[in-house]
C-alpha cells in the first residue's frame, strides 16, 4: 500500500509520488492513522483475518464513526474472492435486521482495493465472553435467542450464513439491553434462491472446522439446516464450557462431527433445569423449516 506522506491520501500501487501535491509516497503493510480513503479517515487498526483487515475509520463530512473492511490486496487480482467479498454487503441488506451489522458502502479504493463500510461496534465477541467455561442459563437464552431471531430472518431470505461461530457473535449495549447481539461476517454466505453468482467451487469445504455441520465437513451443498447444526454446537459449548466433537487436527475432528453422538448436556453440565433440556433437545423436521424455528425461540424464552 502506498499513501501520500503529505495529505494522507491513499494512492494507486504504482505511484512513486502523489499526484494531488507531489509528495513521496510511503509504502505501508497497513493503512497508518490518518489515511484518506474516498471520504472516510482512518483512526486505528482494528483487527485482520484471512482475507483482510477492519480499521476505524470516520466519514469527513458526516463525522460518523464507522468500521471499514479492506480486502487483502493479494486478493485484488482475484474474480472469485472479489465475489465473495462483496457478496457479503449484498446478503446483510438484503435481510436488514437488528441483529445483523449494518453495511453503509462499498467501494474501490485508489490502489485497486476493494472496501465496505459497515456500522462500527463497541463491545466484546462472544467467543471473549464465554472463554473456558459455561454461560449463566438466563445469559445464554438472552443472547442466543437473539442470534437465534437474526437467522430466522436471514433464512427468511434465503440466505444461509456457512460461518457461525461465537467470534461471529458480536456482544454490544444498546437500548437498555447490555447484551445486544449483533451478528457479523457473511463472507461465506450463500444464497439459496439463486440470486446469488455461485463464488465456490464444487466440493469447497467452506467454515471454521470445529463448528461446521456434516454437510460442509465432505463439501456437499448446504441449507439453513447447516447453520442449525452449528447453532447446536454453539449452544453446548455455551452450556457446558466444553466442544461436543474433538480432535487433533481436520481429520480427526471431520470423523467425530461425521461419526461420533456427543455426550447430553445435561450430563455434561450437570444442570436439571426444564429449560435446558429444552434446549438440549434435539431439533425436530418440523422445527427445521423457518416458520416453525420462531415458535422453538419462543418456547425457549418463556
Amino acid at each position: 500500500m502506498r499513501v501520500c506522506s503529505q495529505c494522507w491520501q491513499l494512492l494507486p500501487a504504482s505511484a512513486p509520488a502523489c499526484p494531488h501535491d507531489g509528495a513521496a509516497a510511503t509504502e505501508t503493510a497497513t493503512l497508518p492513522a490518518g489515511t484518506l480513503v474516498n471520504g472516510y479517515r482512518v483512526v486505528r487498526l482494528l483487527g485482520e483475518g484471512g482475507m483482510g483487515y477492519v480499521y476505524e475509520a470516520t466519514h469527513e463530512v458526516l463525522r460518523r464513526r464507522t468500521a471499514m473492511k479492506f480486502l487483502r490486496p493479494e486478493f485484488a487480482a482475484e474474480p472469485e474472492v472479489i465475489a465473495r467479498f462483496t457478496q457479503e454487503a449484498q446478503a446483510v441488506n438484503l435481510v436488514q435486521h437488528e441483529h445483523i451489522v449494518n453495511i453503509y458502502d462499498i467501494g474501490d479504493a485508489a490502489d485497486g482495493s476493494v472496501y465496505f463500510v459497515m456500522e462500527y461496534l463497541e463491545g466484546q465477541d462472544l467467543s471473549e465472553l464465554q472463554t473456558g467455561r459455561g454461560l449463566e442459563l438466563p445469559l445464554l437464552l438472552h443472547i442466543y435467542a437473539q442470534v437465534l431471531r437474526a437467522l430466522v430472518a436471514a433464512h427468511g431470505k434465503q440466505l444461509v450464513h456457512r460461518d457461525l461461530k461465537p467470534a461471529n457473535v458480536f456482544i454490544t449495549q444498546r437500548e437498555g439491553n447490555p447484551y445486544f447481539v449483533k451478528l457479523l461476517d457473511f463472507g461465506i454466505a450463500k444464497l439459496r434462491d439463486g440470486t446469488a453468482k455461485a463464488v465456490t467451487r464444487e466440493g469447497a469445504v467452506m467454515g471454521t472446522p470445529s463448528y461446521m455441520s456434516p454437510e460442509q465437513i465432505q463439501g456437499k451443498a448446504v441449507d439453513h439446516r447447516s447453520d442449525l447444526f452449528t447453532m447446536g454446537v454453539m449452544l453446548y459449548r455455551a452450556a457446558t464450557g466444553q466442544a461436543p466433537f474433538r480432535g487433533e487436527g481436520f481429520g480427526e475432528l471431520a470423523a467425530a462431527i461425521l461419526g461420533t453422538e456427543p455426550r447430553p448436556i445435561r450430563e455434561v453440565a450437570q444442570i436439571g433445569h426444564p429449560v435446558l433440556r429444552q434446549v438440549a433437545r434435539p431439533v425436530t423436521a418440523e422445527e427445521l423449516r423457518t416458520a416453525e424455528l420462531q415458535r422453538f425461540i419462543d418456547d425457549l424464552i418463556e
